[in-house]
C-alpha cells in the first residue's frame, strides 16, 4: 500500500519539477543570449551549434524520462 502512496505523490510532484527545470533552462538561455550578444557575431555559429545540441539533448532526455 505504501508503494501506491509514493507513486501518487510522485505523480503530483512531477509537473512541478517540469516547471522548475523549464525555469532553470529559460534562465540559462537568457544569460547565454545576453553574453553572446556582447561577444559579437564572430562566435554566433559555434554558439548556435552548442545551443542547438543542448536543446536536442534536453528534449531527448525529457522524452526518455517521460516515457519511463
Amino acid at each position: 500500500m505504501s508503494d501506491m502512496r509514493q507513486d501518487d505523490l510522485l505523480s503530483l510532484l512531477f509537473p512541478m519539477w517540469q516547471v522548475v527545470i523549464g525555469g532553470c533552462v529559460l534562465a540559462v538561455l537568457v544569460v547565454s543570449v545576453h553574453r553572446l550578444l556582447g561577444r559579437g557575431p564572430s562566435r554566433m555559429s559555434r554558439a548556435l551549434l552548442v545551443t542547438g545540441g543542448a536543446a536536442v539533448a534536453v528534449a531527448v532526455l525529457g522524452i526518455l524520462l517521460a516515457s519511463h
